[in-house]
């Protein structure tokens, strides 16, 4: 099973090292990020480039020719995600080292599934 990650991104130095980094420590690591970035004018885009590179992700990046906003952003990524699941990422996500294999065990388990869904933990400043 392929599994790809649509990661969008706009002004997120902040975050998207920890978010890569959280996916590159995944048990079962995904075999594709595409990231969509929507016009950053901060270092989201190199920040990620290096990060790809440093942990060995095979990533799509790719920056939008005009802002395209939260919806249509996701939706071209997902447009060119190659994989049999995909997950969805916002940029200040981090992820726990077992959500990609745990996610993944009910489509290996039984080809009848068709979505699976996670909660999620809000953590930091509120």
């Amino acid at each position: 099973m392929k599994i790809s990650v649509a990661l969008c991104t706009f002004n997120g130095e902040l975050f998207i090292e920890e978010q890569l980094t959280s996916i590159a420590q995944q048990n079962r690591v995904p075999d594709e990020i595409i990231l969509c970035d929507d016009q950053s004018t901060d270092s989201t885009v190199e920040i990620a480039r290096s990060i790809c590179a440093r942990d060995h992700l095979n990533c799509l990046i790719s920056i939008n020719k005009t802002h395209l906003g939260v919806e249509e952003n996701f939706s071209r990524a997902m447009g060119k995600a190659s994989g049999d699941m995909i997950f969805f990422c916002d940029q200040d996500d981090v992820w726990a080292s077992e959500k990609v294999e745990k996610m993944a065990a009910p489509f290996q388990a039984d080809s009848n599934v068709s979505l699976v869904y996670s909660d999620g933990y809000i953590v930091g400043p509120k």
